[in-house]
């Protein structure tokens, strides 16, 4: 059982792009518009986007049963499917680069207040090379509950906080080459033998609570028929103040999760009662020291009641997906996107993949 949860905690990674951890959730349904979302938060991702948006949220939506998987290849779920099922534990770290995320989020959300316990494990890591590049792991497991609510100041400005209480094991392992060397010697070739031992040794454990607020201005684009399309402009501040985590007993307490400032907007265009055309376009961690490109997101979505397609840009790369959805009971979302790992614009592209299996009661 313990080596097993060291193998769980090596795969609870996520790429910094060069940037600390940041927002603990990325919807499979955003990511397919290349993770824009801020401004036009109209469902259960409105609880991590922006809480202002749940003023806009129509209907009570439970959702029970609510999965999402992630991978960056068919060969990375093959080995984790026989790591669990058959106990195949030695090849579940290849020496590359590798990416897998779970979340099971059941939440109740409703017009003006949502809430939602999460457990989270996202993980990335890179030993393709460890004599010559170094070794890249950063990763954590996250447990705890979400909560946010949001009031209309006017019929176009709407205001949300949301607060997460959590706890978290995380790893934060980046050595170059010479400092593998410096701190194994000339053992740190076999540095991949001892490797879950070494992240044991190296994580932290700690909670936190953090903060988040938002604004969500419309703007009616034809005031005589508010049925029709609108622009939506957005702003969140996320992990106001710093996230700060206290460790638990001697351990080491997790890296803080840095406060962001993000801007957003959108387009709404109904084409009847059935579909919908979405564009909408973020900003994110927009006073960060970095390339543009690499903190723009964009995307569109057609939209119907029981379909949608998306096709978008992540930090200047491809996303797509689509979601089928079967009133009220089942939806099911998929995302295909590219994140860049390195420090400049098309440096080290990771392409990512998450399918998300949603069982409550979603009303259209």
């Amino acid at each position: 059982m313990k080596k097993l949860l060291t193998i769980c905690l090596l795969l609870l990674v996520t790429p910094l792009m060069a940037v600390p951890f940041q927002n603990t959730f990325d919807g499979v349904r955003p990511t397919g518009m290349g993770n824009a979302f801020i401004a036009l938060t109209d469902d259960a991702n409105t609880l991590w986007y922006n809480p202002a948006g749940l003023t806009q949220i129509e209907g009570v939506h439970v959702n029970v049963f609510n999965f999402i998987l992630g991978v960056d290849s068919k060969d990375t779920l093959d080995r984790v499917r026989n790591a669990i099922f058959k106990g195949e534990s030695n090849n579940l770290v290849r020496q590359d680069r590798e990416f897998l995320r779970f979340n099971f989020i059941p939440s109740f959300i409703m017009p003006y207040f949502g809430i939602s316990l999460f457990s989270q494990t996202k993980g990335y890591f890179d030993i393709s090379d460890i004599i010559n590049q170094g070794i890249e792991v950063h990763s954590y497991h996250d447990q705890g509950v979400i909560a946010g609510g949001a009031f209309k100041i006017s019929d176009y400005l709407s205001i949300g906080s949301s607060v997460r209480a959590f706890y978290r094991a995380g790893v934060d392992l980046s050595l170059t080459a010479q400092e593998v060397f410096d701190q194994y010697g000339a053992n740190g070739i076999n540095l991949l033998d001892n490797i879950y031992q070494e992240l044991s040794n190296r994580a932290g454990h700690g909670y936190a609570f953090g903060l988040n607020t938002g604004i969500k201005l419309k703007v009616p684009l034809k005031s005589n028929d508010k049925s029709n399309s609108s622009l939506f402009l957005a702003a969140t501040v996320e992990d106001i103040g710093n996230t700060t985590f206290r460790a638990v007993g001697s351990l080491l307490a997790p890296l803080p999760l840095k406060q962001s400032i993000n801007f957003g907007a959108a387009i709404t265009y109904p084409l009847n009662k059935k579909w919908t055309w979405n564009f909408t376009t973020d900003v994110k961690r927009a006073f960060e020291p970095t390339d543009f490109i690499k903190l723009l997101h964009m995307g569109t979505e057609l939209r119907h009641s029981v379909f949608g397609l998306r096709v978008g840009a992540n930090q200047g790369y491809l996303a797509y997906g689509f979601s089928l959805e079967f009133p009220p009971h089942t939806r099911l979302h998929f995302s295909s996107y590219g994140v860049e790992l390195g420090n400049k614009r098309w440096e080290k592209e990771q392409r990512h993949y998450l399918l998300q299996l949603n069982i409550g009661f979603n009303p259209n």
